[in-house]
């Protein structure tokens, strides 16, 4: 049986507090995420984050702390839509914070701490972008295989997609079937890759209101085209729906991918190209 632990939207600290907690106790914070959404698998044990020698003063939002009202078990917390979507927006917002945090150590050997976890929460936000019930499931499961790596060809993707000739024709398994979360990082270098990309997942991505395809992309001054193409080809999604509307009372509207929202990551110090000062995350759906 599943033992229980507090839930994200019970104990994690709000995020305009984040000045007064040190590595220690954010390390805290992410442990207790991790738990839940980066469970051990076959016995491979995450490695444990060493001790910052920090002492860190108790806290009513520590997630060690709870009551029978505020805790469930590990497996319905990590099914559980609402307590994830909590748990992402507070990493994304501590990696936007992260920079200023970071400089707010009180000495070199904080401040080289605070990095480590700055870039532990950007490793532990993308686990749990990555996260569905399926692959909970899966990851749950004592006959757990090894994830598989295939070679995916956007431009491939595109032309199936866009082929008149062959209207019926369909990607080769295992990309016959649609995906709950896409994830792509850096993947635009040329302006007709946005296309390509876009009739990828409209393919790939399973058409209902929760399942998403994120796309972060660094803010280069070299790849402003690039970077402006992903507007031009995914439309927004409150225009989409200001179509949706107006096609009322007639036929209706298909549903069509779009961008739901999009955040700004600010790079953290000691992380990534020094040329890029800032990320942009796309949320993109179907709407």
């Amino acid at each position: 049986m599943s033992r229980k632990i507090p839930a994200p939207s019970s104990c994690l600290p709000p995020l305009k507090r984040l000045s007064g907690f040190d590595a220690a106790q954010v390390t805290t914070f992410l442990g207790h995420l991790r738990q839940i959404y980066q469970p051990e698998v076959r016995g491979v044990r995450a490695k444990a984050a060493h001790d910052s020698g920090y002492a860190s003063e108790a806290s009513d939002d520590d997630c060690s702390k709870s009551t029978s009202s505020t805790t469930s078990s590990i497996d319905s917390l990590r099914t559980d839509r609402f307590e994830r979507s909590v748990a992402m927006k507070w990493l994304t917002g501590f990696i936007t914070r992260g920079e200023e945090w970071i400089e707010e150590g009180t000495t070199g050997e904080e401040q080289t701490e605070r990095i480590r976890v700055a870039e532990d929460a950007a490793s532990l936000l993308a686990v749990c972008s990555g996260t569905s019930s399926n692959f909970d499931g899966a990851l749950s499961s004592s006959t757990h295989e090894p994830p598989t790596v295939l070679p995916l060809d956007w431009r491939h993707m595109h032309c199936i997609a866009s082929s008149s000739a062959m209207p019926t024709a369909k990607p080769e398994h295992p990309f016959d079937m649609p995906f709950d979360i896409i994830i792509g990082a850096d993947i635009i270098y040329e302006p007709e890759h946005a296309v390509w990309i876009k009739s990828s997942v409209e393919l790939l991505l399973k058409r209902d209101a929760q399942s998403f395809f994120y796309l972060i992309m660094p803010m280069r001054p070299t790849h402003e085209v690039e970077t402006a193409s992903v507007r031009e080809t995914f439309p927004l999604a409150a225009d989409v729906r200001k179509q949706h509307h107006a096609a009322s009372g007639e036929q209706g509207a298909m549903k069509r991918i779009a961008i739901v929202d999009v955040s700004e990551i600010d790079r953290v110090v000691g992380t990534g190209r020094v040329d890029e000062v800032r990320y942009l995350l796309y949320r993109i759906g179907w709407v």
